[in-house]
């Protein structure tokens, strides 16, 4: 009868028409509160070990939260590089065109995950397509406010380099991985 609602659902709701009196509805309401909060912060704290709760709300100023429908592309391969995203919800298939024309799926992204990262660092077009899965919501940083950052918060711009750079470290070693075992 019920249906269980998505942390994002339970963020979106008007907190004050759903308190009452009753002890036991604001107890639910905190729970439903809690439950939020953890699994966004757990997201963020992935990506961004260490870094305070006030400096992961200054992180998300220079941000846009954005929706995605199932099969709406994040980005497309080729296109000019405009900004990174950081999944938070859903899955995003990563996926590289063929020579023939064929697009195949490389990887599925999960929650706390950075995706448009290497265009951004590296200022060249898309090296590959991102579409989510399902329903998806991610946090873009675009290109100027990457760069914005660098100089308006250099705190946090040296935690999201900190954080690109694992990423890219930890995806090198599983395709290190993933060759010796081809080459076996």
């Amino acid at each position: 009868f019920f249906k269980q609602k998505t942390a994002y659902e339970i963020y979106q709701c008007d907190w004050s028409s759903d308190v009452c009196s009753s002890d036991l509805e604001q107890g639910l309401l905190d729970r439903r509160q809690d439950r939020f909060r953890s699994a966004k912060e757990e997201v963020w704290h992935h990506l961004f070990p260490g870094l305070p709760p006030e400096q992961i709300a200054a992180m998300t100023g220079f941000m846009r939260e954005r929706q995605f429908a199932p099969h709406e592309y994040l980005m497309k391969e080729g296109e000019p590089s405009d900004g990174l995203f950081m999944v938070t919800e859903g899955r995003v298939a990563i996926l590289l065109t063929t020579e023939s024309g064929h697009q195949v799926r490389v990887r599925s992204m999960a929650p706390g995950t950075l995706i448009g990262e290497v265009g951004v660092v590296l200022g060249e077009s898309r090296t590959a397509s991102a579409q989510a899965e399902g329903a998806c919501r991610a946090w873009w940083l675009g290109s100027a406010a990457f760069t914005e950052m660098a100089s308006a918060a250099p705190e946090l711009h040296r935690a999201l380099v900190q954080s690109i750079v694992r990423l890219l470290a930890e995806r090198l070693a599983t395709t290190n991985r993933l060759l010796e075992r081809v080459a076996q």
